[in-house]
């Protein structure tokens, strides 16, 4: 008893004190369950009204004393008007009491549910929760001053922080329209996270907006010192939401947009040094489309846009872009009918300079399969031009005027031609040096800028081009270079309703050399390729040519003098041209055709001392040669000029109608040499004229009262040999500058005096000669409505040439004849076909070189009879009710069609006219001498008896 009877009372003790904690215990759970959670919410709920000057609600509090843990569910803050600030559906903060012996408070687990936040700017630019922010009015007014911060103070540790569903809506009354986006649901994780000490704490943010955006914010966090790296990203960020931030700085509507972001940063922030920079970030923008403020329609449209290897130091005001791509997308450039640029109406006002700016490049600017629809709409007619296949690439991008940045550039012009550009420019200053390639580029499309000069119409033409252009806008000039190759190909100017005034095959300008400084202008040649010219003189003395320009509103001003231009041109070459000719000033019209040109120029220049050369050549009527020599520069105004100007055979026929005109007859037949000498010093002219007339033959009297009064047949008889030649030298001077001066009028003057007739044989049966009794060798006939002889008119004509080889003295007229009763259908069908082919080619892609290039299938065929057609015989509506007339056939449309063209006399006339010169190729391929071959016209037996015919006469 007595070893035990010491223990009894330690033992009691040990009970007591175990009894004692247990109380202690049960009381500290039975009040941490029971009553402190509503003693916690009264005074919450009123602690947090006085603080936040706003009704605070909270549903239930549930404290857990023996995990430490409180739960606050049903938060709810309004604003004093009773809108909503915050809420949660719960918090839940368990404690770490342990991390007191580290020097931290601490906590095991923050977890927060379902937050939601109402923030933003009032109309005034103040937040929503401003007086917040403003701190304790009493403590500001008695200006105690703030405790200083005690150094070694506890720390902060967070071993997991959760936010889950978080949502964050945020308006914006500042901007207009209001903004207002909401924010979530958005999740943070945080695990670790230390104010003193340790490690770095990794976390990560989620997040998506009521439009579907995404955002995701992960990496590592650090606070003493602050350091921070990680990703951030944004996803399906739609642009138009976020107009109103852009509306004070552009007035640019953003009508479609989607953007993701994604970079790496890097933050530290710390008494030893200081980083905010970002890394590797990459931006995609997809489905741009910007219309100038209160445009519905959008000009720019791009499906694709990025930007990659972004780089941005924000305390040292560094950035760079690795690329920029644009990828496809369309743009229209409208110039309006005030003057003023779609796109110049988006661009932001100028910004005030920054005392200090940022540094900046970009690698490379990029643009791939960009369609710019080019319009101008300040023309009389708009101006419409696609460029497709835009492909831009510009390197090296960087402010400052010396910087250098390679340039390529491609695009497809209107869908057929290409444009490319390669070189060398500065953005931001003033040269550049570009390589220029064009090719089939067609001007077409550019014609209405010709409208304010030309009434006439550019119907075709491709220009191409190889060069190289520098530029340099220092100085008060700018200075330019050009050196290359131009051609314009299948150009044709047309006046409105009629045929091509002016086509060519192509015009080649090679070797240019050109420059501002000192001006400069120097080609090496000039080539033109079969050109085709039909110049018109109208009834009332007008000129095609003068038609084809419209007259000038106002005189232009003079040019400033500057430094004369030094020009000068290696050689001007013409090869395969024709020049149709009708003058309709006189009846009937005068046609007269050259061709077979050939030109050729050489040494142009505007140095004085320089002495050029010209040779023209070319026939007239397709067989009598005229021929040009001589020293001939246009370039300069002082120039000497020295030109011989002969010509063998040509045929005076067509120019009938002068002489009914001015000598009161008509011209039946008459061949014409010259030998023409002109000399030009200091303006002044000086020349000789020696004028062969051979076999003029004169027709009837035309009463025409500018015919002139002299007694022509009486001078024919006394001037005319007996070789019936007639021989005139006409010298003539005179001074160009002098107005009334006119070398054209002077020598048709003199040769108004001189007349010629030759003497003519009658007609004999020639037949006899050869053995042809029978056969009628005064005519050949030809398929209606062509030139093509009947198989019977081959075996005639070759009789013909037999029978005069046998008069080697006699001379042959010949006189086509064509008329409406035998060539009226055939012509009339044909202008039919020239109409179908004519609007089959307007539909094609390329213009053909002629309309016989057109071919037409048989479902075409129908389509362009069945369009011309309705086009020319609108339906007229059934005479009664339900009743409508049958639907010709396409046959039946066409023949009628046919039965309605309009046949022009000239029509009549050139076809006569080609009858007789067909029938003279024949005969001289017979072995007949073209000078013994005369085209005659308004002869008796051809009036009276007409037919598709060509007429021989014998004189």
């Amino acid at each position: 008893m007595s070893d035990t009877t010491p223990k009894a009372p330690r033992r009691r003790r040990w009970l007591r004190a175990a009894a004692l904690l247990g109380g202690l215990l049960c009381a500290y759970t039975a009040l941490g369950f029971l009553a402190a959670p509503s003693l916690v919410r009264r005074v919450a709920v009123k602690q947090a009204s006085a603080a936040l000057h706003r009704p605070v609600e909270i549903d239930r509090v549930r404290i857990n004393p023996l995990a430490l843990s409180v739960t606050v569910e049903g938060l709810r803050v309004k604003h004093g008007d009773g809108a909503p600030f915050a809420a949660w559906d719960s918090l839940y903060v368990r404690l770490a009491p342990l991390r007191l012996l580290a020097g931290d408070v601490g906590f095991a687990e923050i977890r927060l549910v379902r937050p939601a936040l109402h923030v933003g700017l009032d109309a005034r630019g103040a937040l929503t929760f401003e007086d917040l922010l403003a701190g304790d009015p009493a403590a500001a007014k008695a200006g105690a001053p703030a405790a200083p911060a005690k150094q070694g103070g506890l720390g902060l540790s967070i071993r997991r922080l959760a936010v889950e569903e978080a949502r964050v809506v945020f308006r914006d009354a500042t901007r207009k329209p209001a903004f207002e986006t909401t924010l979530g649901p958005l999740t943070v994780r945080l695990d670790s996270f230390r104010t003193r000490g340790g490690g770095d704490s990794p976390y990560s943010f989620t997040g998506t907006t009521e439009s579907g955006e995404t955002f995701r914010w992960t990496g590592t966090v650090r606070s003493a010192p602050l350091r921070s790296s990680g990703t951030l990203a944004f996803e399906r960020i739609q642009l138009p939401k976020y107009a109103p931030y852009i509306h004070d700085q552009a007035p640019v509507d953003l009508a479609e947009g989607v953007l993701d972001l994604e970079t790496a940063y890097e933050l530290a922030w710390g008494a030893d040094a200081r980083v905010l920079r970002t890394s590797g970030g990459k931006l995609t923008v997809e489905r741009l489309a910007l219309a100038p403020r209160g445009q519905a329609d959008a000009p720019v449209r791009l499906p694709r846009v990025e930007v990659a290897g972004i780089q941005v130091d924000a305390l040292a005001k560094q950035a760079s872009v690795a690329t920029v791509a644009v990828r496809g997308g369309a743009v229209r450039a409208r110039l309006e009918q005030d003057g003023t640029l779609e796109l110049a109406r988006m661009a932001p006002p100028p910004s005030p300079a920054s005392p200090e700016p940022w540094r900046w490049s970009v690698g490379a600017l990029e643009v791939s399969g960009l369609a710019v629809d080019v319009e101008d709409r300040s023309t009389a007619r708009p101006v419409r031009l696609p460029l497709t296949e835009v492909a831009v690439k510009l390197e090296g991008i960087r402010p400052g005027p010396e910087t250098a940045c390679p340039l390529a550039a491609s695009l497809a012009w209107n869908g057929r031609g290409r444009l490319a550009v390669k070189g060398e420019v500065r953005p931001f200053g003033d040269r550049g040096t570009l390589a220029l390639e064009a090719e089939a580029l067609d001007l077409v499309p550019l014609a209405p800028y010709l409208d304010t000069s030309l009434v006439a119409q550019l119907t075709a033409g491709r220009a191409g081009a190889k060069a190289t252009i520098g530029y340099d806008l220092a100085g008060q000039a700018p200075r330019w270079t050009f050196a290359g190759d131009v051609r314009l190909d299948a150009l044709a100017v047309a006046e409105a309703g009629n045929e091509d005034l002016l086509r060519w095959r192509a015009l080649e300008v090679t070797g240019i050399d050109a420059a501002s400084t000192p001006p400069r202008a120097a080609v090496r040649r000039v080539r033109l390729l079969e050109p085709r010219v039909k110049a018109y003189v109208w009834e009332d003395g007008a000129t095609s040519v003068a038609r084809a320009l419209r007259p000038a509103s106002a005189p232009a001003a003079p040019a400033p003098a500057g430094p004369a231009w030094r020009t000068s041109i290696g050689s001007v070459e013409v090869a395969g041209g024709r020049l149709a000719l009708v003058d309709r000033s006189v009846t009937p019209a005068a046609v007269v055709n050259l061709t077979g040109g050939q030109a050729t120029v050489t040494r142009l220049s505007s140095d004085p001392t320089v002495r050029s050369s010209v040779d023209v050549r070319l026939q007239v009527e397709g067989a009598s040669p005229v021929r040009v020599t001589g020293t001939l520069n246009p370039l300069q105004k002082e120039a000497y000029t020295e030109l011989v100007v002969a010509s063998e055979g040509v045929d005076l026929s067509p120019l009938g109608p002068y002489a009914g005109k001015f000598l009161g007859y008509g011209l039946q037949k008459g061949k014409l040499d010259l030998d023409l000498k002109y000399t030009v010093v200091n303006r002044a002219l000086t020349s000789t004229n020696v004028v062969r007339v051979n076999q003029l033959t004169l027709g009837d009297k035309t009463e025409s009262p500018d015919a002139t009064k002299v007694p022509v047949r009486l001078a024919l008889a006394l001037l005319q040999d007996r070789e019936g030649v007639i021989l005139l030298d006409v010298p003539v001077e005179g001074n160009l500058d002098d107005p009334e001066f006119r070398l054209g009028k002077v020598i048709w003057r003199t040769i108004l005096n001189v007349l010629v007739k030759v003497a003519t044989s009658p007609f004999t049966a020639l037949a006899s000669l050869v053995g042809g009794d029978q056969a009628d060798l005064s005519l050949v006939e030809f398929t209606p409505g062509t030139a093509e002889p009947l198989p019977a008119a081959k075996e005639r004509i070759a009789l013909l040439a037999r029978s005069l080889g046998q008069r080697p003295t006699l001379g042959l007229e010949l006189e086509g004849s064509a008329d409406a009763a035998q060539d009226g259908a055939a012509l009339r069908r044909a202008a039919l076909e020239r109409a179908l082919r004519r609007a089959r080619a307007e539909t094609l892609r390329t213009a053909p070189a002629s309309l016989d290039e057109v071919t037409l299938g048989a479902e075409e065929r129908v389509r362009l009879v069945k369009a011309a057609y309705h086009a020319a015989f609108p339906a007229a509506p059934p005479a009664q009710k339900g009743e409508a007339a049958p639907a010709p056939t396409p046959q039946e449309m066409e023949e009628r069609l046919a039965a309605a063209a309009q046949v022009p006399e000239d029509a009549y006339r050139a076809l006569a006219a080609e009858r007789a010169q067909r029938a003279r190729e024949a005969l001289i391929a017979a072995g007949l001498d073209q000078a013994r071959l005369f085209l005659a016209q308004g002869g008796e037996r051809a009036r009276k008896e007409g037919g598709a015919r060509v007429y021989f006469s014998v004189r």
